[in-house]
């Protein structure tokens, strides 16, 4: 016996939903192992990205998306300057391997400041993904 067509829609994104938090918990837990690792950063905040728009496009069908829409949007905040620093550090150490005399002291300067900065940030990253917890049971179900 098939299943109604709303139930079969609800278990469809139930499904692709599961998946991308199986993606992200995967990423999140990549970065914890590897709390200066940009590129873990970097990785478990695209997985939020896309289980964020998935939640926004089937919350209608998936009852905890409200709840983890909020828990997902404080951990883009609390990651994002961490992001956008690691970003604009490899920029300005792009621009100091080819910078010479005044210019290479001023970019040196630069990049000191962000890479201290990056320690900060990055501390605030890691502690936003260690709490940024999406609790269900679907496992039981």
């Amino acid at each position: 016996m098939s299943q109604p067509p709303d139930a079969a829609l609800a278990e469809w994104a139930r499904e692709l939903v599961e998946r991308r938090l199986d993606d992200f918990e995967l990423r999140r837990a990549a970065a914890l192992e590897r709390p200066h690792d940009v590129e873990a950063l970097h990785d478990v905040r695209t997985r939020a990205r896309r289980l964020r728009a998935a939640l926004e496009d089937l919350r209608e069908l998936v009852p905890e998306a409200e709840g983890w829409l909020r828990i997902l949007k404080q951990l883009g905040r609390h990651t994002g300057a961490a992001r956008d620093n690691d970003v604009l550090l490899a920029r300005v150490e792009v621009y100091l391997r080819a910078a010479r005399g005044t210019a290479h002291a001023r970019l040196e300067r630069i990049a000191r400041r962000l890479r201290s900065r990056r320690r900060r940030l990055g501390e605030r990253a890691s502690e936003a993904i260690a709490q940024c917890v999406l609790a269900h049971d679907w496992g039981a179900a």
